[in-house]
């Protein structure tokens, strides 16, 4: 049976994730955004990638890695050992943006389109599995949409 886990990602630091293409040969990569809405995500394989670096520094036995992100060369079936992962990463979706502000250092803004997107993935993530929440959300949504 597939168990779905979702987690609110905060950057405590200043973070730039590439998109790996050059700009003119100038040094800062282009962000990586969502080919729809043009808005920063992080790609899943950065997730993954940052997780998996994290994993590496943290963990103390590689099996937990294996399992957690599969071994060398599983997709390409090269080695016999290898194994492919049995978690799967999605991409993360800015929820907020930090704008400089003149009474405070900064404040996390964001826009209705964004939330409603938000809690659109939350409910499809899910499935129907709380309808209470996603009654809540619907209504949330609702008056956000109205305000506008």
């Amino acid at each position: 049976m597939n168990k779905y886990q979702m987690y609110l990602i905060e950057t405590l630091t200043n973070t730039h994730v590439g998109s790996g293409e050059s700009n003119l040969g100038t040094v800062d990569n282009l962000l990586q955004r969502d080919a729809v809405t043009s808005i920063p995500v992080f790609n899943a394989s950065s997730v993954k990638g940052a997780l998996r670096d994290h994993c590496e520094e943290h963990l103390l036995h590689e099996n937990y890695l294996k399992v957690i992100f599969g071994s060398e060369g599983a997709s390409v079936g090269e080695n016999k050992k290898s194994r492919p992962a049995d978690f799967q990463f999605f991409q993360a979706q800015l929820l907020t943006l930090p704008l400089r502000a003149s009474r405070r250092i900064y404040y996390n803004c964001t826009s209705i389109s964004v939330l409603c997107d938000y809690f659109d993935f939350y409910r499809d993530f899910l499935g129907l599995k709380n309808k209470n929440v996603f009654k809540y959300l619907e209504e949330i949504k609702n008056k956000l949409k109205r305000t506008s």
